[in-house]
């Protein structure tokens, strides 16, 4: 999230865009973090500078409504249309899509949006069909009631302190909307749908770490 999001809420305070070549150095980090395969083979058909204008024209407008509804967070239809925009920007041949890569360049880009990161293992273990033009819409609509569903236990995790190169101004704004939560859910219905991904055995005690980091630096603040 430091590495998009401060471009895009730097553009609502200022209207200026980003350096696009330091913007799409970010992209390409990005496909190569998530692992998604068929970017590797795809890229020839992709238009990076026309999805990053995609930003700006088309997803940036409906973040701008969203913006009044009280609660600060979009809903996950206005997420929908944003996420259609934005794969249609990064394509070539208007009949290919670049979905999984702008739910995820999205789920970073504005947590104001209620936006998902999709994963077709997770599509079919919840019987969604396997290719991601076919379920994008009904993949959105199911993690949003997930969160109503499980608002319980999800609410008990809160959105950690701030830290790495995370600037105030994405925290604070992250802080306010149901991210983190989103966050959360995203990767404990990962583990759910892919047995294979197993958590760091160390992983509790690698938080209790980090936590103790924190207290520490608030302490002395």
């Amino acid at each position: 999230m430091s590495k998009f999001a401060p471009y895009f809420y730097e553009y609502h305070q200022t209207k200026k865009k980003p350096n696009p070549d330091i913007f799409l150095a970010d992209v390409r980090e990005l496909i190569l973090a998530c692992g998604i395969k068929m970017l590797f083979r795809g890229i020839s058909g992709m238009d990076f500078r026309k999805g990053i204008n995609a930003i700006y024209s088309d997803v940036y407008p409906i973040f701008l409504k969203a913006q009044k509804n009280p609660t600060r967070v979009s809903s996950y239809k206005d997420a929908v249309k944003c996420l259609e925009a934005l794969s249609k920007g990064f394509v070539v041949n208007p009949k290919d899509n670049r979905l999984s890569l702008a739910s995820r360049i999205l789920f970073f880009l504005a947590p104001n949006l209620q936006t998902f990161n999709m994963n077709n293992s997770i599509a079919k273990s919840y019987g969604l069909q396997s290719r991601p033009h076919h379920h994008y819409a009904g993949y959105f609509e199911l993690l949003a009631k997930g969160l109503i569903t499980n608002q319980t236990a999800l609410s008990k995790y809160k959105i950690p302190p701030m830290r790495d190169e995370l600037d105030y101004k994405t925290w604070y704004e992250a802080s306010r909307t149901d991210w983190w939560r989103r966050r959360v859910l995203d990767l404990a219905v990962m583990f759910r749908a892919s047995p294979s991904i197993v958590p760091n055995p160390n992983l509790k005690h690698l938080i209790q770490q980090v936590r103790k980091v924190d207290e520490e630096k608030a302490n002395a603040v």
